[in-house]
């Protein structure tokens, strides 16, 4: 799997690898599904999150991370903005899993 050139564009992601991602939008707070229907799936191995946070309330903002922690597997990653922050201790029995960061520094956590 490997990205090719594309004139004029810079790279063009293999058929492989494109059939494998889905790209869908999807109302992380109202929505009945963690999931958008045609993701097709129950779970995430990576969600991008950039700058959207910055926007909420920390209430609306707490709610959020639940849903998106719920909704990956153990070793997902969840990608936030660079200048936004979240809660990486442990959560108690029956809480969501906790967000552990991959570097020190950067906006991209392992859900345990």
């Amino acid at each position: 799997m490997r990205l090719r050139s594309a004139p004029g564009s810079g790279a063009k992601v293999s058929d492989e690898i494109r059939s494998r991602v889905v790209v869908a939008h999807h109302d992380a707070l109202r929505s009945d599904r963690l999931a958008p229907r045609e993701a097709g799936v129950a779970s995430f191995d990576v969600i991008s999150c950039r700058n959207l946070m910055v926007y909420l309330k920390p209430h609306a903002q707490e709610q959020l991370m639940t849903r998106l922690q719920k909704t990956c597997m153990p070793g997902s990653l969840v990608v936030i903005g660079d200048s936004e922050s979240v809660r990486t201790a442990s959560g108690a029995q029956g809480e969501s899993p906790a967000l552990v960061p991959v570097e020190p520094k950067t906006p991209v956590f392992r859900v345990e």
